[in-house]
Parts: C-alpha cells; structure tokens; sequence
C-alpha cells in the first residue's frame, strides 16, 4: 500500500475501488461526511446531479455510490470502468459537521480494491477549515491515478459547490413573482414586524407547510419565565445527539410529529401550545438540512399558522425570503403570553446562508445563528 504525501499521486487499479474516509470519534469531535464531484473536461460538474453525498447517494451513472457511515468512517465505492466518458476527474470531499477539521483526529483518506486489498492512503491536518478536498482520481494514459490533494475551504459546502460548477447564488426572480399562497376565509395574513392578539385558548396550534417534494422540519424554542428556554423537536444537534425531546418537561409544549416527504401536495408539522402563568413565549422555526438539497424558502413558499381553535387564525408566510439555496433556517413568528391575550408577531427572520446553527430566545427577542448546530438528519 501507498501512503501519500500533500500533492503526490499515484497510479490505481482501473476496477471497482471503495475511498474510505477515516478519523477518530469521540467527545466533541464533529461528525465527517464524504462526498464526490464528477468533473469534466473544463473542472465543472455538468449538474447538480454530479454530486454524490448521503441525500443523493447515486450517481445517474451508478458509477459512484455514498455506501454509508460507521462510527469513525464515512465510504464511497467508485466503479472506474463504469464512469462516463466524459468525466475527466472525479474530487473526493469531505464536510465537518458542528465544528472545523481541526478538531478532528487521525483523519486519513483509504483507498482499497473492492475485494478489501490496499491501494493508497493520505494522511491528512487540518485547521479552521469545514470542507475539505482530500483528493481526486484522474484519467492518465488510458488508466487512473489518485492525487493527494489535502485542500481546505472555510467557507464550507457552498465554497466547494463554487469551485466545481454547482451555483450557490441566489435563484433567479421568475418573471412573474410566485404570489404567496392565499390564506384560507377568516385568516389574518400578518406581514413582517406587525402583530395581534388573539384570545388565549386551552390549546393554540402552530403549523407549518410546505410541498411533500422537499423535507422541512419544524421545531420550538419555549422560553420560560425564569429564563430557561426548553426546545421541542425530533431531533438533536452535534453535541447532544441524544438530547431532543418531543414537548417540554411539563407537557405545554409539544411537537405532534416528523413527516416525510411524499404522500399528498402539501406536508405539514405542528406544533401544540397550552400557555400557561410559567411561559414567556414560544418560538416555532423551520430548518432543512443542507442534505436536503437545493431549494430555497422562496421557492417552496414555507409558511406558518397560528390557530386558538376559537376564531382565531394568523397567517405568515415567507414572502420576504430571498432566493438563496444555502439558507436552511427560518423563524416565521413568536407567540407571546400575554396575560388573557396572546400576541403573534410576524418576524421572518433567515439564518445566514450556509449556516446549520439554531436560533436563541432570550426575553421575548430572538437571535439567528447563536444557538447549537443542528444534528444532520440521515
């Protein structure tokens, strides 16, 4: 076996070969996930559909395929005589979840015959970097070579998705703007910054929507009188995987349930209010993990209504979304506790592009970005 150094390379066996990216798991590591780009002749992918990852595990071709995790690894399997003819390289990547490659141990690039033999390997360090290039095999004299190429990018996914062709920028306007989807008879549509109160009821409900051809997941932060937030989701994040928890410790506040993409037009997921004296207020927010795939709040018109079950019905929609495809978290509002009332406030507010962190809620304000890092969802 190979071992390479930054910037060497080496010839392959032209077969079927799985890359392995390995590293050391443990107490505030972040997790690793690898990648592959099939570039051609001009350094490009041709499509999105170039990119191979664990929410597009195939290529069209099938000459590439995301096999899946182990603890402390991460493999494709990359069957060279099945590549396209017209893809010249193919780049294998690597993304830091919850922090930089510099807190990641031993990290190493494996590369071995489909039987299990040894080829290659390329130790690899790091520092700040989230994405990383580890390196890429490329046609040569008729067969496949495997450079080590050991690049890092602190910009993350969406600087990688830039180098190789896959845009980042924001979605084009249509020519005609999509109109927000109309809210039903008797609903308020509430805009950015304004808001209302509606009767306090034994249980309000917040729901969001969105198409079933894209997987949006929604979850709360409950900030509670004495301060203490409690968040309500399915899910948890890079430092407590395990951490979530469907509805608050006292049962006020509770998420109804993940769904899926499929089934009908439209997917919705609620969450179940019963305010009482000890909440301050209640945040919903919606997330889509960059794994999901490209899209943007603009485009699948994500929105949020707030119901007392009584009459009152409020309305948010994402109207004042941007176009961009790397923006994977938004707040719509926060319902406020206000003694016999409760108030809706429409926010709207959109986490920076490429960022999976959660907000924060601290006395009724809320903070994009300065939470934790969302857990991916596999």
């Amino acid at each position: 076996m190979t071992e390479l150094a930054k910037g060497a390379n080496t010839t392959v066996p032209d077969s079927a070969l799985k890359a392995t990216l390995r590293w050391q798991p443990g107490p505030g590591v972040p997790d690793v996930d690898a990648s592959a780009l099939l570039l051609g002749a001009d350094g490009k992918v041709a499509s999105d559909a170039d990119f191979v990852f664990y929410n597009q595990p195939r290529h069209t071709s099938g000459s590439v395929r995301h096999e899946g995790k182990t603890p402390g690894a991460d493999a494709l399997a990359v069957d060279l005589p099945a590549v396209p003819a017209e893809v010249e390289r193919i780049v294998l990547a690597a993304s830091a979840d919850g922090g930089t490659f510099g807190q990641v141990p031993g990290l190493v690039l494996e590369l071995a015959t489909a039987d299990g033999m040894p080829a290659a390997t390329f130790p690899m360090t790091a520092e700040a970097e989230t994405a990383f290039l580890c390196g890429e095999l490329y046609r040569r004299g008729g067969g496949w070579k495997l450079r080590a190429v050991g690049q890092g990018y602190s910009s993350g996914l969406a600087g990688i998705a830039t180098d190789f062709g896959i845009s980042v920028e924001d979605e084009p306007e249509p020519a005609a703007p999509t109109p927000a989807p109309p809210a039903p008879a008797g609903v308020i549509n509430l805009t950015k910054g304004a808001s209302i109160n509606l009767a306090k009821t034994a249980v309000i409900r917040a729901t969001c929507t969105w198409p079933t051809k894209t997987d949006y997941d929604v979850l709360a932060l409950v900030e509670y009188a004495d301060g203490h937030v409690e968040t309500v989701s399915q899910f948890g994040t890079t430092d407590a995987p395990d951490g979530w928890r469907p509805q608050t410790a006292d049962g006020a506040v509770r998420h109804l349930g993940d769904i899926k993409r499929g089934g009908g037009e439209v997917a919705t997921e609620t969450i179940e209010i019963a305010l009482n004296d000890s909440i301050r207020g209640v945040v919903p927010f919606v997330y889509s993990a960059q794994g999901n795939g490209l899209g943007s709040f603009k485009k699948y018109q994500v929105s949020m209504d707030i119901d007392n079950g009584s009459g009152g019905q409020v309305h948010i929609s994402s109207v004042d979304a941007n176009s961009s495809r790397f923006v994977y978290t938004c707040v719509p509002g926060i319902i406020i506790n206000a003694g016999a009332e409760v108030r809706v406030q429409a926010l709207e507010l959109y986490s920076q592009k490429g960022s999976e962190r959660r907000p924060t809620v601290t006395n009724g304000v809320v903070r994009m970005d300065a939470g934790p890092t969302n857990l991916y969802k596999k």
